[in-house]
């Protein structure tokens, strides 16, 4: 026994045996290494005792277990973990399920950040708040995992890759497409989606097949980008390009087109809003606006104006307009109004020119919507009426918008209802049997109601009409009544 102990000795002399440890293997509940079990076995020695079979045990297979080793790690699709794989096996410190320290440096993992063994071989780091890990080396400490046999990984770096499906960045540029040459103007891009793009660097490269404009471009490096117009030749069209990167590498590209006119854009603001909505039977509209010269130079420009309509009749009318202010008689809005399409939108333009670069205008749009009319039941005359018995009650209605002059237009529905002062349906008073008020209307479409007061008898009464127009709405109107004695 002695031999064997000065054999295996030697051999973690030579071999350089890695200082495993193990729980246990004395029954006591200690941790050992293999130098603890080293000592013990020399101080059996040093007593003149063998060495115990245990430690020697427990040594030689100490001696043949070997650490885990990292092989590969990778992000996940969204960006939110990191999965590491080992060559084995592997358990967190004290076989906990979860752990917060013995990854990454330098808070890299951010804030909060958690570890979650799946005990095999692999584990997930759940990256926390403020996580700056990119396509990098993630750090390991020794003693991060163990493998089965207890024994420690060493202090090593593992490759982060990037994801199996990343995603690239989703983008658009915003700005104008058509600037005077005296202007500045901005472009901005939006990013809206893609892998990493929010909480993460964002890589913005701004570019130009023209040279003087790329030349502006080349050192742009955030999502916006201001550019002078007088320093490119006017009447001419630029393309802007913009490519995106994110943290992992992934990129996307787009354009946008400029035209740089060559004298300045005048500002067009309309006065009042640009989407407006009037009834059938308004007289018309006013629309007007007021211009902003925009002048770089000695010479105060002069402008046209022009109106125009995708409506035939409309647009008719609106060539020999050319003023800021135009006047529309709802004649002119009522084209295509109809049962079948009451409310109809106009879509209308103002185009203002500079009459010495008739190349440089500006146009603001207009949209006008005719609504077609609400029902509005009525009942004539009084809203309360007294009569006396031996007569006869007349009542007409009406829909007080009832449209005239429409194409395909309709007529309106009536229907009344009576009811006595206890809320009950009103009866005759010779047989009380209900009252149809249908068996008592006239007219051309039962706006007339005629009932003779002998059948209803001394009482209070309120007669209901709902009215339902050709658009399908309904309006309510009532009147009281009062039957006396003769």
């Amino acid at each position: 026994m002695r031999i064997l102990y000065f054999a295996i000795l030697l051999l973690v002399v030579l071999t350089g045996a890695q200082a495993a440890q193990v729980t246990d293997i004395y029954g006591d509940g200690s941790v050992k290494t293999t130098q603890d079990i080293t000592n013990d076995m020399d101080a059996d020695v040093q007593d003149g005792d063998k060495p115990g079979l245990v430690g020697v045990f427990y040594m030689l297979q100490l001696m043949s277990a070997k650490p885990p080793v990292a092989l590969s790690s990778q992000f996940s699709d969204d960006l939110s973990r990191i999965k590491v794989q080992f060559d084995r096996d592997v358990l967190l410190p004290d076989g906990a399920a979860t752990s917060s320290t013995g990854f990454g440096s330098d808070g890299d993992l951010g804030q909060g950040f958690i570890i979650i063994a799946s005990g095999n071989k692999e584990i997930t780091l759940y990256l926390g708040l403020g996580a700056t890990i990119a396509l990098e080396n993630l750090a390991i400490s020794a003693g991060a995992v163990f493998s089965k046999r207890n024994v420690p990984i060493a202090a090593t770096t593992v490759p982060v890759g990037a994801p199996e499906n990343p995603v690239a960045p989703v983008f658009e540029i915003s700005g104008p497409n058509v600037v005077g040459n005296c202007d500045s103007f901005e472009l901005d891009a939006n990013v809206t989606g893609g892998t990493g793009t929010y909480g993460r660097p964002i890589g913005y490269a701004w570019s130009s097949t023209e040279p003087n404009l790329n030349a502006i471009l080349v050192n742009q490096t955030q999502h916006k980008v201001s550019i002078a117009a007088e320093k490119l030749p006017p009447d001419s069209e630029y393309q802007i390009k913009l490519t995106v990167t994110n943290f992992v590498d992934q990129s996307s590209s787009d354009s946008h087109n400029v035209t740089v006119k060559a004298a300045p854009l005048p500002e067009v603001i309309p006065l009042g809003p640009s989407a407006v909505d009037i009834n059938y039977n308004d007289s018309g509209i006013l629309l007007s606006a007021m211009v902003k010269a925009n002048s770089c130079g000695e010479v105060e420009p002069t402008f046209s104006y022009n109106w125009s309509s995708t409506t035939f009749d409309l647009n008719v009318y609106l060539q020999d307009q050319s003023n800021l202010a135009v006047v529309i008689p709802m004649n002119y809005l009522l084209e295509g109004f109809s049962v079948k399409t009451p409310d109809v939108t106009h879509y209308l333009t103002l185009t203002v020119s500079d009459i010495s670069t008739p190349s440089v205008s500006v146009s603001i749009d207009y949209v006008v919507t005719v609504l077609g009319p609400e029902a509005s039941a009525n009942i004539l005359g009084d809203s309360e009426i007294t009569i006396s018995t031996n007569s006869n009650l007349v009542i007409i209605g009406e829909d007080a918008n009832y449209p005239s002059g429409i194409a395909g237009e309709t007529v309106p529905t009536y229907e009344w209802s009576c009811s006595n002062s206890k809320d009950n349906p009103c009866v005759n008073a010779a047989t009380f049997k209900e009252l149809k008020m249908s068996d008592y209307q006239g007219g051309e479409t039962g706006e007339r109601l005629s009932i003779p007061t002998d059948v209803l008898g001394v009482g209070g009464y309120k007669f209901l009409l709902t009215l339902t127009n050709w658009l399908g709405e309904s309006s309510e109107d009532y009147i009281s009544v009062k039957v006396v004695s003769d």
